[in-house]
């Protein structure tokens, strides 16, 4: 059993390594493909269901797109919002059969170390413990809470990085 995870951490650590960012006007044919199959993937998740933030507006159209040895692994809609100073990640999805990798950590890790990308913020349902935990590996801390309404899933937190 132990050995098991052991080969696991290291697969997924040299996974990581593979990971690159390419934007929507790079991909090949396929990889485009495959890029519109996981927005329509994302655009019927429950998390994204309320809104339009995945195929909505030209502002969504400038995606980074996650890629491991060519295939698509995920993507990111990475917005400056002039009006608070802010960047924010926009919709952040990985493929199902990719998750649990570190894929989303590390495309945050990676897009906000920049401090062209900073300062940051990033609204987090209370109970959405998987983008919690993304976030705070990419050093995001949370701050106050602000409820978006009455529902349980409107219950949450801003979470910066500075």
């Amino acid at each position: 059993m132990i050995f098991n995870k052991l080969v696991e951490k290291y697969l997924n650590e040299n996974l990581l390594n593979n990971l690159q960012f390419v934007n929507t006007n790079d991909l090949n044919v396929q990889q485009y493909n495959d890029l519109q199959q996981l927005l329509d993937d994302a655009n019927n998740h429950p998390e994204f269901a309320e809104g339009n933030y995945v195929k909505g507006t030209d502002k969504d159209k400038q995606r980074i797109v996650a890629l491991v040895d060519d295939i698509v692994v995920g993507f990111m809609t990475p917005r400056y919002q002039p009006e608070s100073g802010y960047w924010r990640s926009g919709a952040i999805y990985v493929d199902p059969l990719h998750q649990g990798k570190g894929y989303a950590s590390t495309m945050l890790q990676k897009f906000f170390s920049t401090p062209n990308h900073l300062p940051a913020r990033v609204w987090i349902a209370s109970n959405n413990i998987s983008s919690q935990r993304a976030f705070s590996s990419a050093g995001f801390v949370k701050g106050k809470q602000r409820n978006l309404s009455d529902s349980p899933n409107d219950q949450g937190h801003d979470w910066i990085k500075e």
